[in-house]
């Protein structure tokens, strides 16, 4: 998936992906599915998909929705959280590099 977000090119294809997150399977109306991506450039950005009644879910009208999916930018502090809630100490590192012992 490729979007532009404020006059950038942000590319799953040109990024590296550090971990994902999957509920349900593509198709089901609560289906969710994001992934999380570091641009060359050091930016987070997490790709999403989501089922007609999941919190992608595009509402076109009464009693009508659809899945949605795009690609939405986050911080650093958002990427250490999808991380630590969906992805592994090597995860962690690949996005931030060795953390300090505590």
């Amino acid at each position: 998936m490729k979007n532009i977000i404020n006059g950038k090119v942000y590319d799953t294809e040109t990024a590296e992906l550090i971990c994902s997150y999957k509920y349900g399977y593509e198709g089901d109306f609560r289906y969710v599915y994001e992934a999380l991506y570091k641009s060359y450039n050091g930016q987070f950005f997490i790709e999403y998909k989501g089922g007609a009644m999941s919190k992608y879910s595009e509402i076109t009208g009464p009693n009508e929705a659809f899945g949605g999916s795009g690609i939405r930018l986050i911080d650093e502090d958002e990427a250490r959280d999808f991380i630590e809630s969906n992805g592994s100490t090597e995860d962690y590192v690949k996005a931030f590099g060795e953390p300090e012992e505590g």
